[in-house]
């Protein structure tokens, strides 16, 4: 598997849970099946770019948060909460 499909199958996992949602709440949030947004987080299936930034839309997150590869989770989890702090 690319590198990179890797590190966006844990980040969209990542960034769903920290919204606190399930699988099936992120499934209707995005309006996307269950089994697919399940799949693209397992890595048995690859989103395409737009279905990334559909998803990153829909999450209202940057597309950075699920791509750049060099940051941590824990790094782009804390960006996430401060693009939220000023949104509010």
């Amino acid at each position: 598997m690319n590198p990179t499909y890797r590190t966006v199958r844990k980040r969209l996992r990542a960034v769903r849970k920290a919204k606190g949602l399930t699988l099936k709440q992120a499934s209707i949030l995005a309006d996307i099946g269950v089994v697919t947004l399940g799949s693209w987080e397992r890595g048995d299936r690859k989103p395409t770019l737009e279905n990334i930034l559909y998803l990153c839309n829909r999450y209202n997150i940057s597309i950075e948060l699920l791509l750049r590869p060099e940051e941590p989770i824990q790094m782009l989890m804390k960006m996430y909460h401060k693009q939220l702090n000023r949104k509010a």
